[in-house]
């Protein structure tokens, strides 16, 4: 019966460079790679990730050693793959896994036991949705595009958003600024994760985001209309003091009439 099944290569296989050792292993066996995965476990990850286990004695212990440093998740395909993955790891404790098992080659303790493998459809189902929490989302750079006059407040919130420093280059913290910048995936992640769990239960994609700041300007349509050609989406800013200008009414005139949302 061809299934799939999770292991994760734990912090101590890292550190002792491993990985590789590990993950041939199973492609020598037959398993196909279907996905493989680096990062680092959060608390909440690793918590959600052993949850099974959250009222046992040793649950601190496994959260710990987890989000010790940087691990390895992987997800293979085969026959029987769930039972055959828990047959090489070999037994939880490494002292006591049979010679040949994959902990009873390299490991000689509990918690820091090499590698970890799912032992059911259950678990897999649950541990790979925890490891590869981001793994199938489709994300396109965003694009935040400024036009015209920044004051100050946005011009730092651009600094912020793309590590540069134009703010404090400037005399009096005004710039005249026209050009794009891509807002990194990491920062919509951080600032939209609720938006993105939503996303990943849909369809798996992330629509580019362009950021247009309607400036004094009364003679810009041109440019607009340029750089709403190139968005998915648009973001329109306006002066909270003094509510929308005719740009602002224009800019939206313009993104209504391509169906943007």
């Amino acid at each position: 019966m061809t299934e799939k099944s999770l292991f994760i290569v734990k912090p101590d296989a890292v550190s002792r460079n491993l990985v590789g050792e590990v993950v041939s292993r199973f492609e020598k066996k037959g398993f196909k790679l279907l996905k493989l995965k680096m990062f680092t476990f959060t608390q909440a990850q690793a918590e959600n990730f052993y949850g099974v286990h959250k009222d046992k004695p040793f649950f601190g212990e496994l959260t710990s050693f987890i989000t010790s440093g940087p691990v390895v998740a992987a997800i293979i395909e085969g026959n029987n793959a769930i039972a055959t993955t828990r047959i090489m790891i070999g037994a939880t404790k490494s002292f006591e896994a049979d010679p040949g098992s994959i902990r009873g080659d390299f490991g000689l303790g509990f918690s820091e036991n090499i590698i970890h493998a799912s032992d059911s459809q259950e678990s897999f189902d649950h541990e790979s949705k925890v490891a590869f929490e981001w793994y199938d989302l489709q994300i396109r750079q965003p694009i935040v595009a400024v036009l015209g006059h920044v004051d100050s407040g946005k011009t730092s919130l651009l600094d912020r958003i793309r590590g540069t420093g134009v703010q404090g280059r400037e005399a009096g913290g005004i710039t005249q600024h026209i050009g794009a910048s891509f807002l990194p995936s990491d920062t919509i992640k951080e600032m939209c994760g609720p938006l993105y769990k939503k996303l990943e239960q849909s369809e798996h994609k992330v629509p580019g985001l362009l950021v247009i700041d309607t400036p004094g300007h009364a003679d810009f349509g041109g440019e607009v209309e340029r750089v709403l050609g190139m968005a998915d989406g648009v973001i329109i800013l306006t002066d909270a003091a003094e509510g929308p200008m005719p740009q602002t009414k224009f800019v939206l005139g313009k993104a209504l009439a391509q169906g943007l949302k």
